[in-house]
Formats: C-alpha cells, sequence, structure tokens
C-alpha cells in the first residue's frame, strides 16, 4: 500500500495546496464586519455631500460597493490595502490551523513579509473585463529573490464565496517547476513600481509558459485558504457574476534569524527586505519559540493606535 501523500507533497509536486475550511467563520466574520463598516464609512460620506439619497442603504460586504459606486466604478484596490494591519487580520494570520499549515511548508519559525493586498474586484462591465492575467509574483520582486523561492509562501483567500463566475483564481499546475520566468527588475531597483509597459511584458511571458501545464481553476468559499509556491503562475479570472469579489493575498517567510543555507539566500533576503522596507509595512512573526507577535506591537511599529488602521475616507475610493 502507497504511503498517503502529505500537504508538503502536493505543494512541493503541484506548486500549490488549497485547504478547505482552514479559518473559522469567527475569524473571517471579524474581517468582514470591519470591511462593512468602512462601506459604511463611505456611504456616511458621499450622503454628507449629496452624492447618496439615503445614507447606509446597503453597506454589505458582497454588493455595498456596486450600489454605492456602479458596476462600472474604478476603484483603485491598493487603497484598501492599510486596512490589512488591523486586528482582525492579525487574528486571521494566527489563527492555529492557519499557522499549522504554514509550519509544514516553512518550518516552526514563520515571519508575515506584510506585502500583501486587499482586493474588492466588482462584476466586469461590458465589455471590458476586469481579471488579472497570467503572471508569476517573483517577476516583480527583484533579480537574485528567486534564490529563497523555497523559503517563502504565497497566501489567497477570499472572503465571500467565489465561484467559476465570480473571479475565481487560475492556476498553471506544476508551473513553478520551471524556475524563474524573465521580466524581473534589477536587484538594485526592485523598489520602484512597475511601469505598465514592462507589466504587460511580464505577462506575455507568463501567459506563453503557462500554455505549457494544465490550468485549474479553484472556486473556493470563505475560510477555504489557497497556499502556493512563489514560482506558480497563477490569474485571477473575470468576475461575471453579481457580487463583488473581496480577498487577501500576503507573503510569508522562513525566519532567517541571520542564518543561511547559502550566500545566494541570504542576498536574496536582503533584496526582498529591501523591497518591503521601501513599502513601509514591517514584518512580524507569525510563529516561533516566543509565539506569535502581539497585534499591539506590529500596530506600534507602524506607528497605528491600538484598534489598527482607519482609513477615513473623503468621498470615496472610485476613480
Amino acid at each position: 500500500m502507497e504511503a498517503p501523500v502529505t500537504p508538503r507533497e502536493t505543494f512541493l509536486a503541484e506548486g500549490y495546496l488549497l485547504i478547505r475550511n482552514c479559518l473559522a467563520p469567527a475569524t473571517t466574520d471579524a474581517v468582514r464586519e470591519r470591511l462593512r463598516a468602512e462601506i459604511e464609512q463611505i456611504a456616511r460620506c458621499r450622503y454628507a455631500l449629496g452624492q447618496e439619497s439615503r445614507a447606509g442603504e446597503d453597506t454589505s460586504l458582497e454588493t455595498g460597493l456596486i450600489s454605492l459606486l456602479g458596476r462600472a466604478a474604478r476603484i483603485n484596490t491598493r487603497a484598501w490595502d492599510p486596512l490589512l494591519i488591523c486586528a482582525e487580520v492579525h487574528a486571521l494570520f494566527t489563527s492555529p490551523c492557519f499557522v499549522d499549515i504554514l509550519r509544514n511548508l516553512l518550518g516552526p519559525e514563520i515571519t508575515c513579509q506584510g506585502n500583501g493586498h486587499l482586493r474588492p474586484m466588482l462584476p466586469s462591465p461590458a465589455p471590458f473585463p476586469r481579471t488579472w492575467p497570467w503572471h508569476q509574483d517573483t517577476q516583480f520582486y527583484g533579480a537574485g529573490v528567486e534564490a529563497m523561492a523555497d523559503c517563502m509562501v504565497q497566501v489567497w483567500l477570499p472572503l465571500v464565496d467565489t465561484g467559476l463566475e465570480d473571479g475565481c483564481l487560475a492556476v498553471s499546475a506544476a508551473s513553478h517547476r520551471r524556475g524563474a520566468l524573465p521580466g524581473a527588475p534589477p536587484a538594485d531597483d526592485n523598489i520602484r513600481p512597475s511601469t505598465p509597459a514592462r507589466q504587460d511584458h511580464i505577462r506575455q511571458i507568463a501567459a506563453d509558459a503557462a500554455r505549457r501545464h494544465p490550468a485549474h481553476l479553484l472556486p473556493m468559499r470563505r475560510g477555504d485558504v489557497l497556499f502556493f509556491h512563489p514560482l506558480l503562475i497563477h490569474a485571477a479570472t473575470e468576475n461575471r457574476g453579481d457580487q463583488v469579489r473581496w480577498s487577501i493575498d500576503m507573503r510569508f517567510e522562513a525566519t532567517a534569524n541571520g542564518h543561511f543555507p547559502t550566500d545566494g539566500i541570504r542576498t536574496a533576503y536582503e533584496i526582498m527586505h529591501r523591497r518591503l522596507d521601501r513599502r513601509g509595512t514591517p514584518r512580524f512573526r507569525v510563529s516561533g519559540a516566543d509565539g506569535p507577535e502581539p497585534f499591539s506591537s506590529w500596530a506600534s511599529r507602524n506607528g497605528l493606535p491600538p484598534g489598527g488602521q482607519a482609513l477615513g475616507w473623503g468621498i470615496s475610493h472610485a476613480g
């Protein structure tokens, strides 16, 4: 009888690991409520400025932004990123099942890199589909970072049920075995934003490589978590549904503590940390001998109050 395949073996073979019901409902409910309160604040600001007939008519996570802004609105999704540094998200990233999976993939000492995104993807207004084309995350980090690829895990999770019509993720199975694709910026110039031309070039390279591997669509429910290798080619499909697809993505690394197996990996950590420091999102310990770093400490290093970041919308974040 063959031995059962372990989660780590699946991760290494396919480049990703989908864990169903990884997060307790109470954990995701707390994050959802934090976001719902922000949508309500947007509604109140717009009402005060005469842009809404009634404040807070629909502030649900699934449809609130559609009601407020319309399906055709263009949203600066990065405007929501500061909310990742809040007590509710910290509780999610340090929840037992979530951390246990990371320990299985990275070992006992784990650091959250802090360079994530909180994204609301509105349904696509015809004929302009909203997608995030094929890409490999290491193409954006800087040449040399690929040396620490096996010391990193990317995480993507939906905050609403995300089916085939709602902009679920697609992965190019086992494409991480191809190694780093061309297109990464020079190691000494990896902190400037990518230009549209370079992003188009990166995506074309990734799309050509993705065709050589099976593509898997991954519908997920709230509470499911996708763990994947930073070299895995992946994409977000078009949201053709009737709800906003809210998601969180974040990166985690094996905590080095000054000990590196090779000079190449040491250099890769330096390149990555230079990029992270430029973005101003301090890392925090998720797992270690002293347990996770308390949220109060993480917030303090961001200059935030104990409750975390408040966005304080002026009018709205729609373009």
